[in-house]
């Protein structure tokens, strides 16, 4: 899987998704750092994801967080046999075109090269809308379009979240198994729920 070299990313491209209620999801621009630490400095998001981002979360921390969206050598080559232009895997979810949150897939290594993970947050002002749902459920079959030797996504789920479980079951991915005492997060063991779905046609 080739990645591209050059080294800034393509930050005034049209958004790949256009959604309702003025929501987009688009690549990552430098200026998005204080957005992202307006809606990403929240405990309870950060009780929600991996310590890799950190709370307190400030403005550099939003820039730390574009700079890893827009660095190419972490792209992955879109088309058939990974052939085609390289694209970022991380994107910002826009309303009126100010990042609220993030979404990101990352593909596997090795013999789980056509395999990929998903992640996403949405700030808390946006919770409870759809909104998420909206994202996921049109985000993941870009994916699955844009990339075609991808065959799976997994998502991994804090079991104290809820409320990201069903956005996943909502837009058809499948519970595979929750691993008891699985991850240790804010100095307390818990449940890590595994969650997958399988492109489409391979089910036909």
């Amino acid at each position: 899987m080739a990645s591209h070299p050059c080294e800034s990313g393509p930050t005034n491209e049209p958004p790949i998704l256009i959604l309702s209620r003025d929501i987009t999801v688009r690549a990552f621009r430098k200026t998005d750092a204080e957005s992202l630490a307006k809606y990403g400095n929240d405990r309870e998001m950060w009780l929600n994801g991996p310590d890799v981002v950190p709370y307190p979360f400030l403005v550099t921390d939003g820039q730390e967080y574009i700079k890893r969206a827009l660095d190419t050598s972490k792209w992955l080559q879109s088309g058939d046999s990974w052939a085609g232009p390289a694209r970022p895997g991380m994107y910002a979810i826009a309303k009126n075109d100010v990042a609220i949150g993030s979404i990101e897939f990352w593909a596997g290594e090795d013999i789980r090269a056509r395999s990929a993970n998903l992640g996403y947050w949405i700030g808390r002002d946006y919770w409870g809308q759809g909104i998420a749902t909206e994202v996921v459920g049109e985000f993941v079959p870009w994916v699955f379009k844009t990339f075609p030797k991808i065959v799976r996504i997994d998502a991994e789920v804090h079991d104290f979240n809820p409320g990201s479980g069903k956005v996943l079951s909502k837009v058809g991915f499948t519970h595979l198994t929750t691993l008891d005492y699985a991850i240790w997060k804010d100095g307390k063991l818990a449940g890590l729920e595994l969650w997958g779905m399988v492109r489409p046609e391979l089910l036909r």
